[in-house]
Parts: structure tokens; C-alpha cells; sequence
């Protein structure tokens, strides 16, 4: 099977939607209620691909939840502008480079990192955002945010 590149995932989607953007060198402030939640996709490309599609109809909610979603290829990790809140488009992903030990191009995996910067939850197969929402909406700060 193919890695996974970024260049057939903007070609194989045929989703004029998904844009792929290299980020500034900006750092996130240390007021972490600033930061986003992130969602790193890394792995075979079908894979990536079909959690791409399901987070696709459910833009709003990713929004909402202020989520920054990434893919990881292997060397970079780049911002896929449409499921990501618009805050946190050019936002820097240095700090996101400690979980490069988690992701495996060969392989699917989807983390979901925390405003704290904490690893929450990992899958190794595609997810319902429902799913990822549900965990999310748990959260503490999450609970804060929906008062």
C-alpha cells in the first residue's frame, strides 16, 4: 500500500473544500483557554481519507468545539483549513512535534490532543465525530464553555 502524501489527498478527495496550508512560527498563548483542541490524522491515505469525510459534514461542530484538525505525513504536519476554527488557521505546530513518537505513516492513527496540550485519546481506526464530540464535551473546560 502507498504512504499516505499530501499532495494525493488533495487529488484522490476531489473535496475543493480541504486546503492545505504550511503554518507561521507563531506560538499559542500560554492562556490555554486560547488553544485550541487538536485532532492529528496520520497514516495510509484511504484511511485518512475516509475520517476526512466524515468530519466534512460536521464543519459547524468542529467550529464550535474549537477544534484545530492536522494531518501528519511522515515529516510535517499541515493544517487543513476547512475543519479547523478559524482562529487557530496560522497558528504554530511546533509544540504538537512531541507526539511525532505516536504516529505511524504506515499505519492510521487519530489523536486528540486537549487545550492543556495533553494527549486525550487515541484511535486506530476512523471515528465518528459524534464520538470524538462526546469525549470532548466532557472535558471540564468544554463544560465551561457551553455555560
Amino acid at each position: 500500500m502507498k504512504l499516505f502524501k499530501i499532495a494525493g489527498l488533495i487529488c484522490l478527495t476531489c473535496l475543493p473544500a480541504i486546503f492545505m496550508s504550511p503554518v507561521s512560527g507563531m506560538s499559542h498563548s500560554l492562556n490555554i483557554s486560547g488553544n485550541p483542541r487538536v485532532l492529528i490524522l496520520s497514516g495510509l491515505q484511504k484511511q485518512v481519507l475516509q475520517q476526512l469525510n466524515i468530519f466534512n459534514p460536521v464543519q459547524s461542530e468542529v467550529y464550535d468545539r474549537d477544534i484545530m484538525t492536522l494531518i501528519y505525513d511522515g515529516h510535517n504536519f499541515k493544517i487543513v483549513e476547512n475543519l479547523t476554527a478559524p482562529q487557530f488557521v496560522s497558528s504554530s505546530l511546533r509544540e504538537y512535534e512531541v507526539f511525532k513518537p505516536q504516529l505511524n505513516e504506515e499505519e492510521f492513527s487519530l489523536l486528540l490532543i486537549g487545550k492543556d496540550g495533553g494527549l486525550k485519546q487515541k484511535w486506530v481506526t476512523p471515528v465518528s465525530f459524534n464520538d470524538i464530540a462526546n469525549i470532548i464535551d466532557q472535558m471540564p473546560m468544554r463544560q465551561r464553555e457551553m455555560l
